[in-house]
């Protein structure tokens, strides 16, 4: 197998229905105070921000009331979305005697008026679920940003946007057509009051981008439309001229978008026009771009029936599945996909070598399953032959380049599994002559060692007498949960987070380390101490053989040279 297939990472990408990993909460309070990050983790100066409080309103009237409240008290307010999803410091407070207000749990109401074609909903919605609930009455939004984090009234102040010029522009602010914004007032009027902003209205415009400066918006009114498909198509090319070729590109397709690489010196443009809904086709997002090293890519999509489309159609049966895809990202090529109908996420997986192992849940066996891909490089097939490597017509020593695209082909087998699982790790030695064992995390919080030739694609019902010298295990749908293989015994990791495992310095030995609320170390040994003595091992008796060894060997030695003395004198 090529270094580059080898050497691969792991990238899990969910979208849509797949339960992906959140970042955590930006704010961080204690009896001194709360500390604010961005959804990076940091600032771009690594500077801290701080604030005195920080209170969660629920509906309207208790936004207002903690508007009031700080208006009273002569605080600054700083309002914060759920993720503080920015890179600039705008969630930052500008002094420590700052209330801030968190839009996290102000985000439940959503109402849509077919009649005028308007959704209007709380500033903290996030993206994702104001379309599911769109896609539901079977209308769709015209723009959106890339990232569906993002929440209602985040989005629009900070002027995220898609990627058109038709129309009213793929700037979602261009779709608001009204804003309901809490703001200071004077004592008569209960220090703060909440302005409702329509289409017409001179300060709507100010509102929209207003970066959190005019007041703290409390509910946003947008514009959608009929639901439609979007056909995409993507094309690579190079990227000379491209700054001449834009604009007719975007004046010709509604939702036009340029990906530039330009280390590869290639533009990728993507062809994207809505369709009416009965126009066929699978609509699946399958475009991956450059990375610098190879990737399993994991995501999961929305269908009806057989036909499906991410984001934008809704009012169906939805068919949950999910694609997996093994990338050899030097060259950008998909190595192997492969679709699981009638399952979802949370999906766990681990790569290592050429073979990657995968956690998932079958709705239709109602069951977790676990699935395994190997990747076989066929280009050196041939070298099978003992007579070629004899007469040196082998390919063993030939150049080989991480740009070529050698024939492969992928094997592939699925397992029921009885856990749900946390966390997966494989082990890890010095050389990678030992066995590979599969370290997985279960929800009781434990520690399970699996087999990996339990995982092995190539096991079948009936293996042949060549395949059991091989160490290949018959077939059987479930894999085997023992009792002796927890190397976590009796113990539990409370609050399993992750599983990290290294190499120790002897061959036979990885070193296992597991945290969440607990921490765990131990040291396992997959195909056992072979490279080490055991502790029961009989040092006595070693030490008598070899005391027994040099006596005789010093006994041979006097022997000889009386034998050879007497020879002499003769």
């Amino acid at each position: 197998m090529r270094n580059h297939l080898c050497l691969f990472s792991l990238i899990l990408t969910l979208l849509s229905l797949s339960h992906a990993l959140t970042p955590s909460s930006p704010l961080h309070c204690d009896q001194h105070g709360c500390t604010i990050l961005n959804s990076y983790g940091a600032w771009p100066d690594r500077a801290s921000c701080h604030a005195l409080n920080v209170t969660y309103p629920t509906t309207e009237q208790e936004l207002r009331l903690a508007v009031a409240y700080a208006n009273r008290n002569n605080l600054k307010v700083k309002v914060v979305t759920k993720f503080s999803h920015t890179i600039p410091k705008l969630a930052c407070p500008s002094a420590d005697n700052t209330l801030l207000i968190s839009t996290e749990k102000y985000s439940s109401g959503i109402e849509i008026d077919a009649a005028d074609l308007v959704v209007t909903a709380d500033s903290g919605v996030p993206l994702r679920d104001l379309i599911d609930r769109v896609e539901e009455n079977g209308f769709s939004l015209v723009a959106a940003p890339y990232w569906e984090g993002v929440t209602v009234a985040g989005l629009i102040t900070t002027g995220a946007h898609g990627s058109s010029w038709w129309g009213n522009g793929g700037a979602v602010h261009d779709h608001v057509i009204g804003i309901s914004i809490v703001v200071p007032a004077s004592k008569s009027e209960g220090y703060a009051k909440i302005l409702t902003l329509e289409r017409h209205d001179p300060l709507l415009n100010a509102a929209k981008l207003s970066l959190g400066m005019l007041g703290a918006i409390s509910k946003v009114k947008l514009s959608i439309e009929h639901r439609f498909k979007r056909r995409i198509t993507y094309n690579f090319t190079d990227d000379a001229n491209m700054e001449d070729g834009y604009m007719e590109h975007a004046n010709k397709y509604e939702f036009a978008d340029i990906t530039w690489y330009p280390s590869k010196h290639t533009a990728v443009y993507r062809y994207d026009s809505r369709v009416p809904l009965n126009v066929s086709g699978d609509g699946v997002y399958d475009f991956i771009g450059f990375q610098p090293n190879s990737m399993l890519v994991s995501k999961s999509i929305r269908g009806i029936a057989l036909s499906v489309f991410k984001v934008y159609i809704g009012g169906f049966i939805y068919i949950k599945f999910f694609i997996v895809y093994i990338i050899d990202t030097v060259t950008g090529r998909i190595l192997h996909r492969m679709t699981h109908q009638g399952c979802q996420g949370p999906v766990h997986a681990v790569f290592s070598e050429n073979w990657v192992v995968y956690h998932y849940f079958n709705l239709r066996a109602h069951r977790y399953e676990m699935s395994v891909v190997e990747v076989y490089d066929q280009s050196r097939a041939d070298n099978k032959d003992v007579w070629k490597l004899i007469l040196g017509k082998h390919n063993l020593t030939s150049p080989v380049s991480s740009y070529s695209r050698p024939e492969v082909i992928a094997k592939s087998q699925s397992y029921f599994f009885t856990h749900s699982v946390k966390a997966m790790e494989v082990t890890s030695t010095v050389k990678g002559i030992t066995s590979q064992q599969l370290l997985i995390g279960t929800i009781g919080d434990q520690v399970l060692a699996l087999d990996k030739r339990y995982l092995d694609p190539r096991r079948t019902v009936n293996p042949s007498q060549a395949e059991k010298e091989e160490g290949i295990i018959p077939l059987t749908d479930s894999l085997p949960i023992i009792s002796q293989s927890y190397i976590t015994h009796s113990l539990k990791v409370e609050g399993l987070r992750r599983i990290i495992t290294v190499p120790a310095k002897l061959e036979s030995t990885s070193l296992v380390f597991a945290y969440g609320v607990d921490l765990f170390f131990t040291r396992i040994a997959p195909s056992r101490t072979y490279d080490s003595l055991t502790e029961d091992f009989n040092y006595a008796l070693l030490l008598i053989t070899i005391v027994a060894l040099v006596a005789a060997i010093f006994v041979t030695w006097v022997l000889s040279e009386r034998k050879e003395l007497q020879d002499k004198w003769r």
